[in-house]
C-alpha cells in the first residue's frame, strides 16, 4: 500500500520493496533523508533528474550548499553531484538523503567504507546503516590504542576528528543476576515480565491469581535501584542484580 504518495505517483521504494523495477514515466515519488533518518517524501516528474532538481524539489535551497546521496537497497550510500543525472528507474535504488554541509566524512562501518554529509552521528542512525537489530545490538567506536567504547544509541560521534572513525557492531552481552543465579542477556532494556521470567519461566500475564514483585539493585543512572511492576521496563547494567518473588493472591 502507498502510504507516501498518490495514486498516479510512483513510489520507487515501493518498487523497490515489491522487486519490480518504476515504470517508464512519471511523477515519481522519492523519500528523502536527513541525517537521522528521518525522512519526507518529495515528488519529481522527470525519470532521469539532476542532483540539482531532486534538491529543488525537496524545497533544500541553496543547492550549492547542499550535499546528496542516494541510498541503494544493498546499504551502499553514494554522493550525487547537482549535475549528476539519476535514473530512477534503475533497480536498486531506495532514498536520497541531502545534509545542509560543504564537507564529505569518511568512516568505516563493519569494515566497509562509508561516506556522510554531517559532522555528527548518532550511535541510532550507526545501527541502521550497518542493517542490525538496535535492540540486541550495539555499535562501538574502534581506537587504534584498543581503547574502544560503545556508542549508545543517543551518543553523537563528532566526525571531524583526525583519522577516519571506524565503528563496528556486535551482539549487546549483559551478565545480571536474579536471585543470585546468573543470565546473559543480549538487550540493554527488559521488560517485567522478561525479568520475571528469568526466574519464572511459565509466567503468564493472564494468570490472574499469581503476581511477582521484582526489586533491583546495582543498575545504571537511569534507575539505580528500585522496584520493577507490570508494564515497566528498565534498563540494564553489568552485574544488576535483580530479586524476584511469586505472591500467590488466592
Amino acid at each position: 500500500m502507498n502510504q507516501h504518495f498518490e495514486d498516479h505517483v510512483e513510489d520507487i521504494a515501493q518498487a523497490s520493496r515489491e522487486g519490480r523495477a518504476p515504470r517508464d514515466h512519471g511523477p515519481y515519488g522519492l523519500l528523502v533523508g536527513d541525517g537521522n533518518l528521518h525522512f519526507r517524501p518529495v515528488v519529481v516528474a522527470d525519470p532521469v533528474p539532476t542532483g540539482e532538481q531532486i534538491l529543488t524539489a525537496a524545497e533544500l535551497r541553496p543547492v550549492r550548499e547542499h550535499l546528496l546521496f542516494q541510498v541503494l537497497t544493498n546499504g551502499t550510500i553514494r554522493e550525487v553531484q547537482p549535475e549528476d543525472l539519476v535514473d530512477l528507474r534503475a533497480p536498486g535504488l531506495e532514498k536520497f538523503l541531502a545534509f545542509h554541509d560543504d564537507r564529505i566524512y569518511r568512516m568505516t562501518l563493519d569494515n566497509r567504507s562509508v561516506d556522510w554529509g554531517s559532522q555528527w552521528i548518532t550511535g541510532r542512525v550507526l545501527k541502521i546503516l550497518a542493517g542490525v537489530n538496535p535492540d540486541d545490538m550495539d555499535v562501538v567506536l574502534l581506537h587504534p590504542q584498543g581503547q574502544n567504547r560503545v556508542v549508545s544509541d543517543d551518543d553523537r560521534v563528532d566526525l571531524s576528528e583526525p583519522g577516519v572513525e571506524r565503528f563496528e557492531t556486535v551482539r549487546i552481552s549483559i551478565e545480571i543476576f536474579v536471585n543470585t543465579a546468573s543470565h546473559t542477556v543480549h538487550q540493554r532494556v527488559m521488560d517485567y515480565w522478561a525479568i520475571v521470567r528469568l526466574e519464572y519461566p511459565q509466567a503468564e500475564p493472564c494468570r490472574e491469581l499469581e503476581s511477582y514483585t521484582v526489586t533491583y539493585t546495582k543498575g545504571p543512572k537511569q534507575n539505580p535501584s528500585g522496584t520493577l511492576i507490570k508494564g515497566q521496563s528498565v534498563h540494564l547494567k553489568q552485574g544488576m542484580e535483580f530479586d524476584v518473588f511469586l505472591t500467590d493472591r488466592s
